[in-house]
């Protein structure tokens, strides 16, 4: 079972850059993507664009396909995503 999902989700830590704690950005990324692959994910859902830029390389690195959750919407009408 996933620990960092629903209510005790992370995000991709940028937040904590711009408060000046870019100390903990790595480390927060690492445990979320460290949670995902342990827990047996294809792939990273984003609801947040900016998520998605800061941490798409990293989940892709690690064999995770990147979407954003608006993609995902596109996806099920028929769309194809690039």
């Amino acid at each position: 079972k996933r620990i960092y999902d629903r209510e005790n989700a992370l995000c991709c830590a940028a937040p904590f850059a711009s408060l000046g704690k870019s100390d903990l950005v790595r480390p927060t990324q690492n445990k979320n993507v460290k949670d995902m692959i342990d827990n047996g994910a294809e792939a990273c859902v984003f609801v947040c664009s900016m998520c998605k830029q800061t941490m798409a390389s990293k989940v892709e690195r690690k064999g995770l396909k990147p979407y954003l959750l608006s993609d995902l919407a596109r996806m099920a009408l028929g769309e194809k995503i690039n």
